[in-house]
């Protein structure tokens, strides 16, 4: 490996890292640097290790985010001094000047430097992804009017938005996200809940309460059913796999068999006296993107970061802490903590599962049972279809999510998991109907 090669495997190692994404590299490959033998994937844990302040992932929870091609597996991986001392030697000259942000954000987010050197966070996004980042800036400046709203709201700085680029510059807040801690045990599953409640609690008074509108008559097919047909189609675009298995009736994940996800749409497009019984009573302020990687906490405070800036049912960001905390489990899809295989004959069989030996599982488990137990404070009284839109939004989420995976990093095998969540959660949904003779 020439020096141009191994400042290659520099950049992908620590840009990787800094996105919390995973990194696949083959420990056959052997490279031999002052006669000292490395395979690459040793050099990848080198790497981490010399530039560890340049990422914040925890040496032990590593081998969860750099593995082998072969199957994913992770042999144990011993850093010596000399071995250190060797390839520090290589990069001695190298200067790593941009910070990539952990998240799942269609605009390139990255922290950057002011004119008086103070660290700033950029976000810029063009074409369809523009439209997003230009929505989140003209919420950010109508919420940050209100002073109970502006102390949890990243600042602007500066921002400018156009047909096709749109650019935003916010003030740096040197806080984790909640999911951070969640997934690398910053803090115990009781303090969790406690900054979700805050969350949420904050929402609920200061977010939902700013407007409200009426639901216009074709919400449900235009904003949900619609998105997920075009999407999918979209989707179908970027990927031949992903295309076959939207082709197909059924899809069978995990040896059970499933309708697939645009016959779920059709049977829901064509109940009308459904539809009208999912339309919300009206639209009102939401996030919209409220998930626990878009909280920043800090002690007892908190910042909400990438609002999607629509009115929509406040459910939905009920639905998108759940998406992390229920059983989809977000968070882990967004890490790679995961395997999915697929094979296409006459049917699609998907065989995947979540890394449950990661010691954040059972916080999970512990946090899906405390918002279930808890979610009852943040409904409307008044609002009697609650109940069906909750069991609907779960699969909506979902299927909205699949192109947004694979557009953003060009990862099939995260579209795949949110998209077999999106036919589980789709089918669990017409089962809820049946049993409740809906």
């Amino acid at each position: 490996m020439n020096k141009e090669d191994l400042v290659t495997l520099l950049d992908k190692v620590i840009s990787k890292l800094q996105k919390r994404d995973e990194i696949l590299l083959d420990r056959e490959n052997k490279i031999t640097i002052k006669s000292w033998i490395f395979s690459e994937y040793e050099i990848a844990y080198y790497i981490a290790d010399i530039y560890s302040k340049q990422h914040s992932i925890p040496k032990k929870y590593l081998k969860y985010y750099i593995k082998t091609t072969d199957n994913n597996r992770r042999p144990k991986i011993t850093i010596t001094n000399k071995g250190r001392q060797i390839l520090k030697s290589e990069f001695v000259h190298i200067v790593i000047s941009k910070r990539l942000l952990a998240g799942g954000s269609l605009a390139k987010t990255f922290l950057g430097e002011d004119k008086n050197n103070k660290t700033i966070v950029i976000k810029s996004a063009s074409g369809w992804s523009s439209k997003k980042l230009a929505n989140e800036i003209i919420y950010l400046r109508e919420l940050g009017k209100y002073n109970e709203v502006s102390l949890h709201i990243p600042k602007i700085i500066d921002s400018d938005i156009s047909e096709n680029d749109t650019s935003l510059t916010l003030k740096y807040y040197p806080y984790n996200t909640l999911s951070y801690h969640i997934l690398f045990s910053k803090n115990n599953t009781e303090e969790i809940w406690r900054t979700t409640k805050k969350v949420l609690d904050f929402v609920s008074k200061n977010i939902w309460t700013k407007k409200n509108q009426i639901t216009p008559d074709n919400y449900i097919e235009t904003f949900f059913l619609d998105r997920i047909v075009n999407n999918a189609e979209k989707m179908a675009t970027q990927s031949v796999l992903l295309s076959k298995i939207t082709d197909k009736k059924t899809v069978t994940i995990n040896g059970h068999r499933y309708i697939n996800l645009l016959g779920i749409v059709k049977q829901i497009r064509n109940n009308e006296s459904l539809q009208k019984r999912l339309r919300p009573p009206y639209l009102q302020t939401i996030w919209g993107d409220l998930h626990p990687n878009n909280i920043l906490i800090h002690s007892d405070k908190f910042i909400l970061i990438d609002p999607r800036g629509d009115m929509g049912d406040y459910l939905y960001d009920l639905g998108k802490i759940y998406h992390t905390y229920g059983p989809g489990r977000y968070d882990y899809i967004d890490n790679d903590l995961f395997s999915v295989k697929v094979t296409i004959d006459t049917d699609i069989n998907i065989k995947r599962r979540f890394f449950i030996e990661h010691p954040s599982w059972k916080s999970y488990n512990k946090l899906r049972v405390l918002f279930e137990k808890d979610i009852y404070k943040y409904i409307n009284k008044s609002d009697e279809n609650w109940r069906l839109r909750w069991e609907f939004l779960k699969f909506c989420i979902y299927a909205t999510m699949p192109l947004f995976l694979i557009k953003n990093d060009g990862v099939e095998s995260r579209a795949l998991m949110g998209y077999s969540n999106a036919v589980i959660f789709g089918n669990r949904f017409l089962k809820y109907l049946n049993d409740h003779g809906k």
